[in-house]
């Protein structure tokens, strides 16, 4: 059973509007096996997005970003043989700055 994805996500497929009913088009003349197989394979997916979820309703997900974004701003720095580096956070829906990280050298 193929579903034409390019991320390969047969969720993310699913919820296209213009695939209503595919699922049970396609499982319909499935074999036994092979729809196991599926069941597990959604079933996996949607424990991804589950722990996704709590990811993003952690608490420390603030001090991961936090931390990603110093590294950012470090690495950054070195590639540019900069004195100092400054990330900018921007709410492109509001227009504005939502934060910024600096990081000064030597």
């Amino acid at each position: 059973m193929t579903f034409s994805n390019a991320a390969g996500s047969i969720l993310a497929t699913l919820t296209q509007v213009d695939r209503m009913g595919l699922l049970a088009t396609r499982v319909k003349d499935l074999p036994v096996g092979e729809f196991v197989c599926l069941l597990d394979f959604i079933t996996a997916e949607f424990h991804q997005y589950l722990r996704a979820i709590d990811l993003i309703n952690n608490e420390g997900v603030e001090t991961l970003l936090e931390q990603l974004l110093d590294a950012f701003t470090v690495k950054i720095g070195q590639i540019l043989k900069a004195d100092q580096t400054t990330i900018f956070l921007v709410n492109q829906e509001k227009t504005t700055l939502v934060q910024d990280y600096s990081r000064k050298y030597g």
